[in-house]
């Protein structure tokens, strides 16, 4: 089983275009706002492995039009009909997938968590080599006080090797600011 990260990543290494540029080199998308950064990232990736369209499937209906706003239906709206299109999977690797990461969704769920503290530079710190936002994590400790890490996720999520990378402990940067 191999993690959204990783597909990402290998995504990324491999230049696969994304649906957006994909889009726009066939002349299906021309605005430039709605073309993106050219890397995947994990939220298109869990979207299309959620998609049924990719099963032969057209399913209309996941949202409604409520003053004037596009919201989410129900799952009684769905309208679902079968073989519309030629399939590029089949219905129980789509069905496998699907619970597969369920079961990701349920484990995590009912890991005990632990509460964080503010993160006070949110959107404030950024990796001196690519440019993108530093993530923050508070490694797992067996001892002492949490510690918190900002770090950079380009190498996990864009390609190995891309950036130089930063990491830095955030009571070092608190120091220096």
């Amino acid at each position: 089983h191999v993690g959204l990260n990783d597909i990402v990543r290998r995504l990324n290494e491999m230049n696969i275009p994304t649906p957006s540029h994909y889009k726009r080199s066939t002349g299906e998308l021309t605005n430039e706002r709605l073309i993106g950064s050219g890397k995947w990232q994990t939220r298109t990736v869990a979207k299309i492995l959620s998609s049924e369209v990719y099963t032969g499937d057209l399913v209309q209906g996941r949202t409604k039009v409520v003053d004037h706003r596009q919201v989410p239906a129900d799952g009684e709206n769905l309208i679902t009909v079968h073989g519309t299109h030629e399939p590029i999977i089949s219905h129980e690797i789509f069905d496998t997938v699907q619970a597969y990461r369920q079961e990701i969704r349920t484990q995590s769920r009912s890991k005990e968590k632990q509460s964080y503290t503010p993160n006070l530079f949110k959107g404030k710190v950024f990796c001196a080599h690519c440019g993108k936002n530093l993530h923050r994590q508070r490694p797992k400790r067996k001892n002492g006080p949490d510690v918190y890490v900002f770090y950079c996720l380009t190498n996990s999520r864009i390609a190995r090797k891309y950036c130089a990378g930063v990491m830095i402990k955030e009571t070092a940067l608190m120091e220096t600011v």
